[in-house]
């Protein structure tokens, strides 16, 4: 086990360990990183405060993942390569779950710690594999302070299994009360969609896979893809619900 500079003891992953989309690495080295461009300012007091990057859902391949930089302003963002020989200490959201990390923060406001334990409570009784992942997860990994007065409470919930779109907004109403606004991203074996958005569309839910992006009717039969690319610019541009 090693000790995190700023976070919680954590185990050493295998170079063969699968990393998942919202899992934070953290650095050994900024060196360690690979950019087309000089790391900005920004980005080496962000990574010197708080040395920790983002998985990204990108597949890059050649012993590559896709990492995210994160700075103190929502502009503040950067896609880097790191080699997987150079990932050593991983924190996924369930393990902030599993150690109960809100608990333990002194710093995290209160509406955020209430937020927690109501989908900790919910995802519990459901049996539901879940944890905070955006600002809030990288806080509660990291230490850094990092979350605004208008920052949202972002959930990855893992549904291998389809569910109903009845379920999803039984799920999305249970939680309605919660002092802060959730984004709940539920995650399939092929990707992530809003479940809030697949709750309220009678069809068709965007999901974002490593491939790309797309309108599919069933988030987990990929093959169910219904919408070509002038659909898919209708969505960007806030024409289809």
């Amino acid at each position: 086990m090693i000790e995190g500079k700023n976070g919680f003891r954590i185990r050493g992953c295998k170079r063969n360990v699968a990393l998942r989309t919202h899992d934070l690495i953290r650095l050994k080295s900024v060196g360690d990183l690979q950019s087309t461009a000089p790391l900005q300012d920004w980005v080496l007091h962000s990574l010197c405060v708080a040395p920790y990057v983002v998985v990204r859902r990108r597949q890059v391949g050649n012993h590559m993942v896709s990492v995210g930089i994160r700075g103190p302003r929502r502009d503040q963002r950067l896609e880097a390569l790191l080699p997987l020989r150079h990932v050593s200490d991983v924190i996924s959201p369930e393990f902030l779950v599993t150690r109960e990390a809100w608990l333990v923060d002194q710093n995290l406001a209160k509406d955020c710690g209430l937020a927690l334990r109501a989908a900790r409570r919910l995802f519990g009784r459901l049996h539901m594999r879940w944890g905070p992942i955006g600002s809030v997860g990288f806080h509660l990994a990291s230490r850094w302070e990092c979350i605004s007065p208008q920052s949202d409470l972002d959930i990855v919930l893992r549904v291998p299994e389809s569910i109903t779109r009845i379920e999803a907004e039984s799920i999305l109403s249970q939680l309605d009360s919660s002092p802060l606004r959730l984004d709940i991203q539920a995650e399939t074996s092929y990707g992530a969609f809003s479940l809030r958005e697949f709750a309220e569309s009678p069809s068709g839910v965007l999901i974002r896979s490593q491939s790309g992006a797309c309108i599919v009717d069933d988030p987990w039969h990929p093959g169910s893809r219904c919408a070509d690319e002038e659909v898919f610019q209708a969505y960007n541009r806030g024409v289809l619900s």
